[in-house]
């Protein structure tokens, strides 16, 4: 409280406390009634005011008891200025210090934002309310509601009803808002956005707000796809039945997104290494090798790194060794599943089998794989003459088998 609010209350309660002992007065006519009976608290200061020595003439007949009742008649009117200042004081500091809530229980209403002068004309504003029923049956630790849109793009909300153990968060419910279906975002976005979240007072019809200080923009992207509040509620209050936030085991959380710009960056990359990454080998038998008429053969796919793989064959050879030696890759299966500016580092080995005496002949490599490069190996990889030499067991009745030995040591995706 401001000091000089202090000051009119304290003036209020000694103006107050005068009242009764000027009424004293008027009823026994104390002809000692004067303005020193007024002490200095009451008139708020060190040094009240003093009447003229010299006053105005009074009618005839005005004596002690029309006095008092004179200074009892100031007294009240000052009495009543301090109490409508006092009472404007309180109005105002109610209205500072009142929690951010809303009488419309079906749809916030939040001023028109200015256009946005940007790729999209971003006045969007967008409400989403969902409700959980049989709030206890529901106690997971993480629930996320359905998607719902705003500003042309899908967005949930996420709540942890006992808080967010990843942050150590005790004691608080804790709600995020989160973007959804960002896969078929082109390469590089990002999006601004200023939020509010709710949680509604069902005794009253009014929404509980939390928002960022002086709405700040939020940067929604790759790595960064949720923002909200660690501590959105106390635990106890949001199970108290006379806060109104969970009454018959029943909620109902809001959210109100206004996306107010967007763009495509196309810069930057996040590298992800995988720690004591395995080394996965397949084999692949090729039968009646002598029959093979394709220009390239591909081996079954198998999986090492959470990607698809092949071994490549070239019979005929393959560039600079065609006709001369034998081409040998490792390829991804499918490289259209990677995502725009998304690279796999792998080291590989592709061996050739010796069958006889187990003389392997091997190729060794590392190589950043992607959709513009989804291959790497040797154009002449092992001669004509000597595969099929029958004496170095690499092609022995008309079959030959490969083998390729692939870790997935990281991988770069564009934010």
């Amino acid at each position: 409280m401001c000091t000089s609010a202090r000051k009119r209350e304290d003036r209020l309660a000694n103006l107050t406390h005068e009242l009764p002992a000027y009424s004293s007065l008027i009823l026994g006519e104390d002809p000692r009634a004067d303005t020193a009976g007024l002490s200095a608290n009451a008139w708020g200061c060190e040094n009240p005011p003093v009447r003229p020595a010299c006053r105005p003439l009074r009618p005839k007949g005005w004596g002690p008891a029309c006095f008092v009742q004179d200074e009892l008649h100031v007294v009240r009117e000052e009495v009543e200025e301090v109490r409508s200042d006092w009472a404007w004081h309180k109005c105002t500091l109610s209205a500072n210090l009142a929690f951010a809530s809303t009488s419309d229980a079906r749809r916030i209403d939040m001023p028109k934002p200015d256009t946005y002068d940007g790729i999209r004309n971003a006045t969007i504003v967008d409400n989403f309310l969902f409700g959980l029923d049989q709030y206890f049956d529901v106690m997971v630790e993480k629930y996320e509601s359905g998607d719902f849109e705003a500003g042309g793009y899908k967005w949930k909300l996420v709540l942890y009803p006992a808080g967010n153990k990843s942050k150590n968060v005790k004691e608080h419910i804790s709600v995020y808002l989160a973007m959804e279906n960002t896969s078929s975002l082109q390469h590089g976005w990002e999006v601004y956005a200023v939020f509010r979240l709710f949680l509604l007072d069902q005794n009253k019809g009014n929404f509980l707000i939390l928002q960022d200080a002086m709405g700040i923009e939020r940067r929604f992207h790759r790595l960064k796809l949720e923002w909200g509040f660690d501590e959105f509620i106390p635990i106890k209050a949001f199970n108290d039945a006379s806060n109104g936030f969970l009454l018959e085991d029943t909620c109902v959380f809001g959210a109100e997104v206004f996306v107010s710009k967007e763009r495509s960056t196309g810069k930057g990359e996040c590298l992800s290494m995988i720690k004591d990454a395995p080394s996965i080998k397949h084999v692949w038998r090729i039968d009646n090798f002598s029959k093979l008429r394709s220009e390239c053969c591909d081996s079954q796919v198998f999986n090492s790194g959470d990607q698809k793989w092949k071994i490549q064959l070239y019979p005929t050879g393959r560039r600079h060794g065609t006709g001369t030696h034998l081409a040998m890759y490792l390829a991804l299966a499918d490289s259209t599943t990677l995502t725009p500016g998304s690279k796999i580092y792998a080291e590989f080995t592709v061996r050739l089998l010796d069958q006889v005496q187990a003389r392997h002949i091997a190729g060794k490599a590392n190589f950043w794989f992607s959709a513009s490069n989804p291959e790497s190996g040797w154009a002449r990889y092992v001669s004509f003459a000597y595969f099929n030499n029958p004496g170095n067991g690499c092609l022995v009745k008309d079959v030959c088998s490969v083998e390729a030995e692939v870790t997935v040591h990281g991988v770069s995706n564009a934010l």
